[in-house]
């Protein structure tokens, strides 16, 4: 599954950037139809790869193995349309969980999708997961 990373120099990414001390700011999927990410206040949608690229500075793609990845796409497929954890944020300062059903951060819209194609890829279950927490891992 091909994940893209990216950063900005908005003051949201910045921020998030800030307060994970990480080199990224967000994270999307690839997909044979675009790029699948949720932002606020959109939540999670479709985004053309043109599109996502223009809107950051710096991307990288990694490929992270799973063994089922049509059925990671099909998860996601399933997300759109669901709300932007915009409680993610507050949670970055205060150090708290923040995991909501039917709102995703990006972080977690991805590591759900890495679940959902049969690859759990933290050991324990994680109620804050970052955009830096899903780089370190290990593709």
């Amino acid at each position: 599954m091909k994940v893209i990373f990216a950063r900005n120099h908005r003051i949201g990414s910045l921020l998030i950037r800030l307060f994970t001390v990480g080199d990224w700011s967000h994270v999307g999927i690839l997909t044979p139809h675009g790029v699948v990410e949720t932002t606020w206040p959109r939540g999670v949608h479709l985004t053309p790869l043109k599109e996502f690229n223009a809107r950051n500075s710096t991307t990288e793609v990694v490929d992270i193995g799973v063994p089922d990845e049509l059925a990671a796409v099909r998860w996601l497929i399933a997300q759109l349309g669901k709300g932007y954890d915009w409680s993610a944020i507050l949670g970055f300062m205060f150090r708290e969980s923040w995991a909501r059903p039917n709102r995703w951060f990006c972080s977690e819209l991805l590591e759900g999708a890495c679940i959902a194609g049969g690859r759990r890829r933290f050991r324990e279950k994680l109620h804050r997961i970052t955009p830096k927490h899903s780089w370190m891992v290990s593709p």
